[in-house]
């Protein structure tokens, strides 16, 4: 397959599974936190449900920093929403999700207390501001779009936000590097000119942040988008990169970020994992019982040589 290079150097930092890693943003930090998960990393990825737009992402950073997280419900039929998050984050009572959302705030804070890397992934500079209180919303959750004001964010203004926004990290997390990313996954809803033009605001956007202290830029969007550039690596709507197209991210991010013994205890924990997930024919013959000890032999062994490595059942 003829592909362009994109040539990139390897990170002046690496990622390895002593610390827990955060991600936060679009559907494609999901993906890609899928990845991390199967490979031993402690992770975690979005508390609050996918969140596409810059000034939201942000705006939860920095009342994380500050302690000034707000509860801005809203009920839809008998689900309650919140405008701060996505539609995974829901309950059938206000008070329920009041609980889960602050929850969610606490274990965050706890894990970027501890954490090496926080990726984060920008979807899309359309914003959707509630007309009634002026909040650009996470989400708007199905209701109606005369509820909503809809406009491009210029990257000059996602830049003043985000400056503050790492400002606070730094100050309150200063072991942290954040790693910026641009979510490969078309916004055709919004249509195809709009959704070039939204990348090209993002992509401003991450050229001057990559500038600021202990900030980076992996390119997915590229690597998807200009070196793969084929809609057999997007999935059957021609919006999500293909599982294909994952793992091709994937393993550019690995070169990039890991050294060698990172890589082969992840192969090492990918290879139990996946064997642990293999569906035996015959779960009662004496060959499956070998096949689970020697599985669980090398499970237990992996955790006995490395103690910090995040345990799983």
């Amino acid at each position: 397959m003829r592909t362009l290079e994109i040539k990139f150097p390897k990170a002046d930092f690496t990622i390895d599974h002593k610390q827990p890693l955060a991600l936060l943003g679009s559907c494609f930090s999901d993906e890609i936190s899928s990845h991390f998960i199967l490979n031993g990393f402690d992770t975690y990825s979005n508390p609050l449900g996918t969140i596409f737009h810059p000034l939201v992402i942000s705006r939860f950073l920095n009342d994380l920093c500050l302690g000034t997280e707000k509860e801005r419900t809203v009920l839809r039929e008998d689900v309650w929403l919140s405008w701060d998050a996505g539609s995974a984050a829901h309950a059938m009572s206000e008070e329920e999700l009041v609980s889960l959302l602050q929850s969610a705030c606490e274990q965050w804070r706890e894990k970027l207390s501890k954490a090496s890397v926080l990726f984060v992934t920008f979807g899309t500079a359309w914003e959707y501001k509630l007309k009634e209180t002026n909040l650009v919303v996470a989400n708007c959750h199905k209701f109606p779009s005369a509820l909503f004001q809809r406009s491009m964010t210029s990257s000059e203004v996602l830049l003043e936000h985000w400056k503050e926004t790492i400002a606070l990290l730094q100050s309150h997390y200063p072991q942290l590097r954040v790693i910026f990313t641009v979510s490969p996954v078309r916004h055709s809803k919004d249509g195809l000119i709009e959704n070039n033009r939204s990348k090209a605001e993002l992509i401003r956007l991450v050229a001057e942040l990559q500038k600021l202290k202990n900030c980076s830029y992996f390119p997915s969007y590229e690597l998807v988008i200009d070196v793969l550039r084929d809609y057999r690596y997007f999935d059957q709507d021609l919006v999500h990169p293909s599982v294909e197209a994952i793992q091709f991210v994937w393993e550019q991010l690995e070169r990039t970020y890991f050294d060698k013994p990172t890589i082969e205890l992840a192969k090492h924990v990918r290879q139990i994992k996946m064997g642990e997930e293999h569906k035996i024919i015959h779960p009662k013959s004496q060959a499956a019982k070998l096949f689970k000890e020697d599985l669980l032999n090398k499970k237990n062994k992996l955790f006995l040589d490395f103690p910090y490595l995040k345990k799983w059942s």
